[in-house]
């Protein structure tokens, strides 16, 4: 499973996205290269060489990338 990140399923948008957020604070969105589902997670391509990720659980239509966000860990510790 190199070079693949797991999210769950809530993080992926109808059109196949996965917003993320940068180090500073900033909505990014990814067209999720998806290579498998397993337990209710999804298993995307790092086709970018990310390194670490803050995935936006709950994706909002209404996000605009760049847009400056202030993030919250769920209770899983997750953002």
């Amino acid at each position: 499973m190199d070079n693949l990140f797991a999210v769950p399923e809530s993080a992926m948008t109808r059109s196949g996205h996965v917003w993320m957020i940068d180090a500073s604070d900033k909505l990014k969105s990814i067209k999720a290269d998806v290579a498998f589902h397993k337990n209710r997670r999804i298993y995307i391509k790092n086709s970018e060489n990310i390194s670490e990720a803050r995935v936006v659980l709950q994706p909002a239509q209404s996000f605009i990338s760049g847009e400056t966000v202030s993030p919250s860990l769920s209770k899983d510790g997750e953002i």
